[in-house]
């Protein structure tokens, strides 16, 4: 989805991309009973990250929201 939008976004010069992370990639180690969903989602808080340091020259602001701990991380 974000592939899809991100010319969209460079060409309108702005946007907003909202990920949620999981409070369970905070907690080292990851629970074993949650192993392929926390990798999972570590690996989307690390994308999210390098895309917020890509595209925020663009206007483009990359944002990672953690549910369980009602924060913005």
């Amino acid at each position: 989805m974000i592939k899809l939008l991100i010319d969209h976004f460079v060409a309108r010069k702005g946007g907003s991309i909202i990920n949620m992370v999981s409070g369970s990639t905070l907690v080292d180690p990851i629970p074993r009973t949650f192993l392929v969903y926390s990798s999972l989602k570590v690996g989307l808080r690390a994308f999210l990250k390098g895309l917020f340091w890509e595209m925020r020259d663009k206007g483009i602001k990359s944002l990672r929201f953690c549910p369980v701990l009602s924060i913005a991380i």
